[in-house]
């Protein structure tokens, strides 16, 4: 995600979690949120990231499965959805390994030791765990950080001491906790990889210590 859209999209929540705050006469309210809101703002973001998180892993076990899939049936030769020893001798005589190497290679492929390799005994030994029908009884990514941490950031972004803290100040915020400066909240000693534009919020290599990261 480019950094335009990570700032639209931090920019959306915000906006629906604001409210308007009346200015002096003859300007526009400001919009804003106090504390009690930044909490429900920050929940928010954090089912958002987890969801996305949830969805990327998933999508890429989906992919993983479909590049096993085609290197499943390459080694098929004869169709029949199950690779069988003859098979796993041509993969070797293929590959120029030693004839040894083949027994090795049917144990780790054949799960339950039948002499036939399914495609879902091929994939767990090559990819184990993999299957993303087991991502969705993973913990979450990411938890709530402390109401010490809560109250910090939200006094870190309130730069004006208002009470309140407007979408340009949490934008602000938004980008210190991207640079890991926001402690308890991927920031301070254990936040110590800087996203880079290929990554998503939700991306698990984004805050790969607390597992709290704003998923900004």
């Amino acid at each position: 995600m480019i950094e335009g859209d990570r700032n639209s999209e931090a920019v959306e929540m915000f906006r629906s979690h604001a409210t308007n705050l009346p200015g002096d006469t003859g300007d526009a309210p400001t919009q804003v949120v106090d504390f009690k809101v930044f909490q429900e703002l920050i929940r928010t973001l954090i089912d958002w990231s987890n969801k996305e998180t949830l969805i990327a892993k998933m999508r890429l076990a989906e992919e993983k499965r479909d590049e096993l899939r085609l290197a499943f049936d390459r080694i098929d030769d004869d169709k029949s959805g199950i690779i069988d020893q003859e098979e796993i001798k041509s993969l070797c005589a293929a590959l120029k390994l030693p004839p040894k190497q083949m027994a090795r290679i049917m144990k780790r492929l054949d799960g339950d030791g039948d002499g036939k390799v399914t495609f879902d005994e091929f994939a767990e030994a090559m990819n184990p765990g993999g299957d993303s029908s087991n991502l969705a009884n993973e913990p979450p990514e990411y938890t709530m950080p402390s109401a010490k941490d809560l109250k910090g950031a939200f006094k870190m972004a309130d730069a004006d001491k208002s009470g309140f803290v407007d979408e340009a100040e949490f934008l602000l915020l938004f980008e210190q906790v991207l640079a890991g400066k926001v402690r308890g909240m991927g920031g301070g000693i254990e936040y110590y990889r800087k996203p880079t534009a290929h990554m998503r919020w939700g991306d698990p290599e984004f805050h790969p210590g607390k597992r709290f990261s704003l998923y900004f």
